[in-house]
Formats: C-alpha cells, structure tokens, sequence
C-alpha cells in the first residue's frame, strides 16, 4: 500500500495517506484512543479478534454476541475513565 505512485502529479499514494492521517488524528480529542487498521479485515470476525487483541479484553466465550457484549463493556468503562488501554 505506502509508496504506491499514481499519476496524476499528487505525489505518492503514502504521502497523501499519511497527510490525511495527519489531519484526522488532530481533529480528535486528545483523551480519543485511535485504532488503525493498517487493511481491513478479510471478515467480522476477524475485526472482533483484532479489537478484543488491542483493548487487551480477556474474553470467555467465543460466541459473536458475547464477544461484542465485553466489547462494549470495555468501551463504555473506557469512556467513563474506569479504566485505561
């Protein structure tokens, strides 16, 4: 994906994600954690391993509902300052 040219005089694709990147993470709060997939995904469920991986949630089930339940658990905690990632 980074240093890909296409034409059209804009540079490099990397250059123009990065400048983006850029942009976007100065328009958030400072308290924001910001998670950044370098791909997506190939499936939900591999985006649900990845968030439980990066929010270092211990999770006992393997049922999608579950998952997605401490999920939002762990967000809510998060955004009332209960707990730091």
């Amino acid at each position: 994906m980074g240093g890909k040219k296409f034409d059209g005089g804009g540079g490099t694709y990397r250059c123009r994600e990065n400048h983006l990147t850029q942009r976007f993470m100065a328009s958030v709060p400072e308290k924001t954690r910001i998670i950044l997939l370098g791909e997506p995904p190939d499936t939900g469920d591999e985006l649900l391993l990845y968030l439980i991986q990066e929010l270092h949630i211990s999770t006992e089930s393997s049922s999608r509902i579950f998952v997605l339940r401490d999920i939002k658990e762990c967000l809510l905690k998060l955004h009332n300052g209960a707990i730091a990632v």
